[in-house]
């Protein structure tokens, strides 16, 4: 054979042009099988891909988030807030105006404090008795809690003397003339006129009696 001349015999240019041809059907195939995502080296199968998630499996509803309710009142609140609400000039000078004498009532009010504080304090020996002041009650509710718990008047029980010699001179005649009165009716009681001497020990013995108790008689 002829060193122009190859394996099956054919010319070195057929030869050529098929391994040419053999060689760009390879790097076709190479190419589809890169694109596809898969190469070959030796008996080994190895995919190659740009997608660094890829075989990750991802739940969407695991990337839907919902807000509370009360995240979203304040995110609904900051956003009222941070909406301005646009007002004529005059009430922009009004509002100003009101908000500039509030402050200085303030101040006012805080300097009047400041000055009777410091006045309580430098009183001497006795202090500042405003807290004392401020813990007491009022009179008046003391006055409306004394209506209430008020209670009724009980008569009170005069004392009976039984000393004739403490008696003034009236209580001794109307003494007297109970003993009397008591004389006439006891000499007029039909009992008495039958036994007498019954009828008097009887009423000295309650007599006694009533002395011993401290009952008047």
């Amino acid at each position: 054979m002829a060193l122009g001349s190859t394996y099956s015999g054919r010319p070195k240019g057929a030869v050529c042009a098929s391994r040419a041809w053999n060689k760009a059907l390879h790097k076709m195939v190479i190419q589809d099988m890169f694109l596809e995502g898969k190469t070959f080296l030796g008996q080994e199968e190895v995919f190659m891909t740009s997608n660094v998630f890829a075989g990750v499996k991802i739940d969407p509803k695991s990337l839907v988030k919902t807000l509370d309710i009360d995240v979203r009142s304040i995110s609904s609140a900051i956003k009222g807030e941070d909406e301005k609400v646009l007002l004529p000039k005059k009430e922009k000078m009004k509002l100003r105006k009101e908000r500039w004498l509030q402050k200085i009532e303030n101040i006012k009010l805080a300097k009047q404090q400041q000055k009777a504080e410091a006045k309580r304090k430098a009183t001497p020996v006795v202090g500042d008795l405003h807290p004392l002041m401020d813990a007491l009650p009022e009179l008046s509710d003391m006055v409306a809690a004394s209506k209430f718990c008020r209670h009724p008047k009980t008569p009170a029980k005069k004392m009976l003397l039984t000393n004739f010699c403490q008696m003034k001179s009236t209580q001794k005649r109307q003494v007297l003339m109970q003993e009397v009165a008591q004389f006439h009716k006891t000499i007029s009681d039909p009992l008495f006129k039958a036994s007498p001497l019954t009828v008097l020990g009887e009423h000295l013995s309650k007599r006694l009696q009533l002395e011993r108790e401290g009952k008047p008689f």
